[in-house]
């Protein structure tokens, strides 16, 4: 918050602090632990990706300050009237509100040089993982559930290579679990840690699958309705992909540490599924 040199009208500094150190902290981690493939691309992607929100809170404090501090009295009325006309629309006070809270900044800017190539329709690279529903683990033996990011929170800031392959009843399981399971022990970057959703209504058997060990039940979870509004499906926008014949796509989406989409991709087959870890391979290892 002390780096930050701006207005302190509207209270944007802490929350811009603490959104800086989580966006440096889990990059500094990775390259002291040795599992970055480009440790200056890694690094150098913090101002990439923060520089642009800063200019941003400059740009709003500075109006908002020469606005509330003018000397001419009839400005300074007329401001003041003017305003409190626009915030009696429901839309201005929504906006308003989004603004203050830095809901916008809620996103990573495309130059950043993290952001992989992902497919259209898809949740989108950049974008901060929304709330989902909650998913209950697939091993009956532990009934609990959890969202989406409840799952991925954890101490230690690894990346997550998320799987879903919810579908409508009428269709068949998805028949790349395990080979998604294979694929990213083999190419996926070390310590990625693989996340699959699975449709509850598939999920014949409420056990840990037989190509995973007991050490792997955090990373199984189904989903009850993926037509629900805010299922993990919906949010990723598979939803619009699920009526394709004769066999719907599942979709691979990787998100960082701080939370953020860095890759969304529809899986039609293995080599889908290899081409997208492969390009993991930009900053990890």
């Amino acid at each position: 918050d002390a780096a930050h040199c701006h207005s302190p009208v509207g209270g944007q500094g802490m929350n811009l602090g603490l959104q800086d150190a989580e966006n440096l902290a889990w990059k500094l981690s990775l390259v002291l632990r040795g599992i970055s493939s480009n440790s200056d691309l890694l690094l150098d992607s913090y101002g990439a990706e923060r520089e642009p929100i800063a200019a941003a809170t400059l740009k709003t404090t500075g109006t908002m300050t020469r606005y509330g501090f003018n000397n001419s009295f009839i400005i300074s009325t007329l401001t003041y009237y003017a305003v409190a006309i626009a915030l009696s629309f429901e839309k201005v006070q929504a906006r308003a509100v989004t603004t203050m809270m830095q809901v916008p900044n809620m996103c990573i800017a495309t130059e950043s040089p993290l952001l992989l190539a992902s497919s259209e329709h898809l949740i989108q690279p950049g974008a901060y993982l929304p709330e989902t529903i909650t998913l209950r683990r697939r091993f009956i033996g532990e009934l609990e559930r959890k969202t989406l990011r409840q799952i991925l929170a954890g101490p230690t800031p690894n990346h997550a290579v998320v799987f879903v392959c919810a579908r409508p009843s009428r269709f068949d399981p998805c028949r790349l679990v395990s080979d998604f399971w294979r694929l990213v022990r083999e190419m996926g970057p070390r310590n990625a840690r693989p996340v699959v959703i699975e449709s509850t209504w598939h999920v014949h058997h409420n056990s840990i699958p037989a190509f995973a060990t007991a050490d792997d039940k955090d990373a199984f979870w189904t989903e009850d309705h993926w037509d629900a509004e805010h299922s993990v499906t919906k949010r990723i926008g598979l939803d619009k992909f699920l009526n394709e014949m004769p066999v719907p796509p599942s979709a691979l989406v990787v998100i960082r540490p701080d939370l953020y989409v860095t890759q969304a991709t529809l899986i039609r087959s293995q080599n889908d599924i290899k081409l997208a870890l492969a390009s993991l391979g930009t900053y990890l290892i």
